[in-house]
């Protein structure tokens, strides 16, 4: 039975047994397993009740196997569930004898104060009295909630193991719906006014990240059909005294669920927005892109002997800190509803932008060992969050019509075309009247000849 459970999950597994069977049980388990060659386990341990599993292999590949009528296995559950064992990705396959199929029985004296939240994948095989087996996943919603079961199949001599054909594979996706349980928001507010204004689209350049994620997390947790309560924090967070304040230190101290991040919301940049000066307006172009001393320098260089200089490790890291600063970003800024408003067309063309931090993309707050990570991460899988940036932020505005060509034109802009127009009618009346001085010069010999 569990060598055909641990196939049906189609993943690669290392399983750590805790079973009170004897040596020769135990050996014939792991015969059966290597006899039936099942697929992708490539270890199998053996640990008493008393004994609290350790590994170092990848989690994901970690299945849990445990024999409920063990003496002390009570306490060896509590112990892994203080462990935080019994969530994403571990997996569990719990055994136990059971003489009837009431739907009280489903869930044994031994796990009835055990903490098995959404993200958990926890199969409880139930032996019946014919000596097969029925397995159900189990868990619950919240610390306080009622235990929830979903059927995952059954096990006999004859048939092997059939799994129930309408069961989606991911566990996240089965459970959406979280029966009205309450989630806590931190969301970030660095102008008290703004808690007025959260949904009416006022002032929506203040504090525009947290009335995108507003609207949001609300139409997250409406699609969950979970309860809300909001918390406010004037600040995302920082260390002080040993202690973290704001957002974060919500997330720390477990008081909420989410921070105000929903899976990198908005990309969000610093950047110097201004109009293109006109280069007309400076002499000397070349010599501008570098100080005078810099210019100095280069000349001693050329002086000395170039052997001299060799470049060493901390001469290579700023040469590609500095090639790397001044890539800049391809991504717009989105702040551009003032632009739209108040500039003319001609004046939106000259717009040039200058990176000023290099920061990646806010991603998902959520505190840590939450079970409600992978429903959460369905939000961007609907559209909702791209609909929500839309509406409160705008894209660099585009060239376009007749204005997007037009440059004015001020003297100094004329100046070089000027300067070269008199020079020339200077030089051409130069020319000329050395021209009649010759040709009069010319006639002079000629008579006197």
């Amino acid at each position: 039975m569990i060598g055909d459970v641990i196939r049906s999950m189609e993943k690669p597994s290392c399983v750590i047994s805790t079973l009170c069977w004897p040596f020769k049980s135990k050996v014939k388990l792991y015969s059966t397993l290597a006899g039936e060659n099942v697929a992708h386990i490539s270890m199998m341990q053996f640990l008493n009740s008393n004994v609290t599993p350790k590994f170092q292999r990848q989690e994901q590949n970690i299945v849990f196997l445990v024999d409920l009528g063990c003496p002390n296995i009570v306490n060896y559950l509590e112990e892994c569930s203080s462990k935080t064992l019994f969530r994403s990705p571990f997996r569990w396959i719990l055994i136990g004898d059971f003489l009837n199929d009431s739907h009280t029985s489903i869930i044994p004296d031994a796990m009835s104060h055990i903490e098995i939240f959404p993200d958990a994948e926890v199969v409880l095989a139930r032996r019946m009295e014919d000596d097969t087996f029925n397995l159900h996943f189990i868990y619950k919603i919240s610390s306080e909630g009622e235990w929830i079961t979903e059927y995952y199949g059954h096990w006999d001599r004859t048939n092997r193991f059939r799994k129930v054909d309408n069961l989606t594979d991911s566990t996240a996706l089965r459970r959406l719906d979280l029966d009205r349980h309450q989630i806590k928001v931190c969301y970030v507010l660095t102008d008290n006014d703004s808690i007025n204004h959260l949904t009416d689209e006022v002032n929506d350049h203040i504090d525009t990240i947290t009335k995108v994620n507003f609207p949001t997390t609300n139409h997250l947790l409406d699609f969950l059909n979970a309860d809300r309560k909001y918390v406010f924090a004037n600040t995302w967070g920082y260390l002080v005294n040993g202690t973290w304040n704001g957002m974060t230190g919500y997330l720390v101290r477990e008081e909420v669920e989410i921070g105000e991040y929903i899976a990198s919301p908005t990309p969000t940049r610093s950047k110097f927005v201004f109009q293109q000066p006109k280069l007309s307006y400076e002499n000397n172009l070349f010599l501008l892109s570098f100080r005078w001393t810099v210019w100095y320098s280069t000349v001693g260089l050329k002086q000395n002997n170039a052997g001299v200089l060799r470049a060493n490790v901390t001469d290579i890291i700023i040469l590609i800190f500095g090639a790397a600063c001044q890539q800049g970003s391809p991504v717009e800024l989105k702040g551009y509803k003032f632009v739209g408003k108040f500039f003319e067309e001609g004046q939106k063309c000259g717009l040039k932008e200058i990176q000023y931090l290099q920061v990646i993309d806010p991603w998902l707050a959520v505190r840590k060992n939450t079970p409600y990570k992978e429903i959460m991460k369905r939000i961007q899988e609907h559209g909702l969050q791209g609909r929500e940036n839309r509406l409160l932020y705008e894209k660099r505005p585009k060239c376009s019509g007749r204005e997007s060509n037009f440059v004015s034109v001020s003297m100094v802009d004329c100046y070089p075309a000027f300067l070269v127009l008199s020079y020339g009618a200077l030089i051409a009346l130069g020319i000329h009247i050395l021209e009649n001085i010759s040709v009069r010069r010319h006639a002079l010999k000629h008579k006197i000849s």
